[in-house]
């Protein structure tokens, strides 16, 4: 039994020593990653909140030069309104 555990103690000690470095280099790895991966996030996050502050400002002055137009010309909207209802109901019924 002596022989024995002199020959698996140097053998044991360097699986232990493996093992810890394996964890370590894991542990490294997986802190990089998460670095990365939060970098990307907040880039990401960040190009977000800039197109949809475009899209935002465009849809608002969309909606403001849509609302002078109908104002200014209620007859043209009316007409417009109504011809659209017109199309829609018909592609949407169809024929019977």
């Amino acid at each position: 039994m002596t022989n024995q555990s002199r020959h698996s103690s140097p053998a044991s000690r360097y699986a232990t020593e493996a093992a810890k470095e394996a964890r370590d280099s894991v542990k490294l790895a997986t802190e990089s990653v998460t670095e990365d991966m939060s970098d990307f996030a907040s880039d990401a996050t960040r190009q977000v909140r800039k197109q949809y502050g475009r899209a935002r400002d465009a849809a608002t002055e969309a909606y403001d030069e849509m609302y002078d137009r109908a104002v200014e010309n209620p007859y043209v909207t009316l007409g417009i309104a109504v011809a659209i209802g017109f199309l829609l109901g018909v592609l949407l019924v169809g024929r019977r």
